[in-house]
């Protein structure tokens, strides 16, 4: 029996139908140019937690003085409210470390160097949310340095980006919009002021170089911010491209429905059997969830708390076993139950479910998204599962906010498990 529905207008205050392109169109750049399929190596750990967060935080510092006290106090430094781009090594890492919002917020909350100075009067240009969020602002963008003798892995991802030059070299930056362009500028103005011995862009590691990936076990302890497997996210998080790619995700219609249903599937955690249940999306759903975390995580929050009364819905994707039994495979077949139960209607969403496991050839950055049958293309144990299940996301309960500006900190469950030991 049909006994809750979802609205049919959009109860977000993000538009996440033209971010979740925005989304793809970063994911597949960053595929091609060759960043999601190798290890990060610990100088882009180093740049991007040394580097890049109290970059961000300063930013946000700079924007809670008035524009007369940034020049009286700081000088004229050429920095503007206009955000900021990372570059392409640090966006990915960035990227993964926000898809476990609650354990990004709860790092920064525990870092001083992060603190953002918001006693003085602030413009309006910031809110104290994001002050306290190191949010991405542009969403989904990078830039990304070529020399100009080397465009082997170029040519894919410059259609989708402004190609600025620079130098003996081309510098790519998604989205191709002028306002992105201006602050990709901004960034590496900033940088320069703070780091004026560090490159702003880090060269790609020779695939053939295995130095390059091999990481110290001090690496490792390194690329663990506040316990977070950042690596192991990476790891995990690099094949999601490939389950968002079949032929459905470029269609319109395919779109809007994942946002009502991805509205329908945050209310399921406010019925009395999906309160207390993990829940899981199928990647139709995910594309949604992930792109309304990564938009900003002050508004995705802020929406959860109107919607789920309070609460907050964390994000964990450190469950990948699909075998029969395993807690994923158990938590999809009751996600199912509680979807038929409070909707009336299938948990299926044809062209938006597993697609298998990636094929080897996906892992070249010159792969061709050709959309051709999932089961003539992928490799692995689980094809038998593909078009059935869904993705390996999944929501552990919550019953806190993580970044009301009313509360320092608030207290509750971890937003990500990690994965156990294989």
């Amino acid at each position: 029996m049909k006994v809750a529905t979802a609205k049919t207008t959009s109860p977000f205050s993000l538009d996440l139908l033209p971010l979740s392109k925005s989304h793809r169109e970063f994911l597949k750049t960053l595929h091609g140019l060759g960043i999601t399929q190798s290890v990060p190596s610990s100088e882009s750990v180093r740049r991007y937690l040394d580097l890049w967060l109290p970059l961000v935080a300063e930013y946000n510092n700079l924007c809670c003085y008035s524009l007369e006290k940034v020049d009286k106090e700081k000088g004229a430094i050429g920095v503007e409210l206009v955000g900021l781009v990372p570059p392409s090594d640090v966006a990915w890492l960035w990227h993964c470390h926000r898809l476990a919002p609650r354990m990004y917020v709860e790092y920064i909350h525990n870092q001083p160097r992060l603190a953002t100075k918001h006693e003085e009067s602030k413009t309006e240009e910031i809110s104290v949310a994001e002050t306290k969020t190191l949010e991405a602002d542009p969403p989904f963008a990078l830039q990304h340095y070529h020399c100009k003798d080397n465009n082997t892995e170029y040519d894919e991802a410059k259609s989708t980006g402004i190609v600025e030059e620079k130098g003996e070299g081309k510098v790519l930056i998604l989205p191709h919009t002028a306002s992105t362009a201006a602050a990709a500028t901004n960034a590496r103005v900033l940088w320069e002021k703070m780091y004026p011995s560090e490159s702003f862009f880090l060269p790609l590691p020779d695939p053939n170089d295995k130095s390059c990936v091999t990481l110290t076990i001090q690496d490792e302890e390194k690329a663990n911010p506040g316990g977070f497997n950042l690596l192991g996210s990476t790891l995990r998080q690099k094949d999601f491209l490939w389950q968002i790619s079949g032929p459905n995700f470029d269609k319109p219609t395919f779109l809007a429905d994942g946002l009502e249903n991805y509205h329908k599937f945050l209310i399921l955690r406010t019925t009395p059997n999906g309160q207390n249940q993990i829940i899981v999306p199928t990647y139709q759903i995910d594309l949604m969830w992930h792109t309304h975390m990564l938009s900003h995580l002050g508004k995705y929050d802020s929406d959860c708390r109107r919607i789920l009364d309070g609460k907050t819905l964390h994000h964990d994707d450190s469950l990948t076993d699909r075998s029969e039994g395993s807690v994923l495979n158990l938590a999809f077949g009751a996600t199912k139950q509680i979807w038929w139960d409070t909707y009336g209607e299938e948990y299926h969403v044809e062209g938006g479910m597993y697609r298998g496991e990636p094929p080897a050839a996906f892992k070249n950055p010159n792969f061709v998204f050709q959309h051709k049958p999932p089961s003539m293309t992928t490799d692995g144990p689980n094809c038998h599962l593909i078009g059935k299940v869904g993705a390996s996301s999944t929501t552990p309960a919550s019953e806190t906010s993580w970044t009301d500006p009313n509360q320092d900190h608030a207290p509750g469950k971890p937003a990500f498990i990690a994965a156990a030991e294989k």
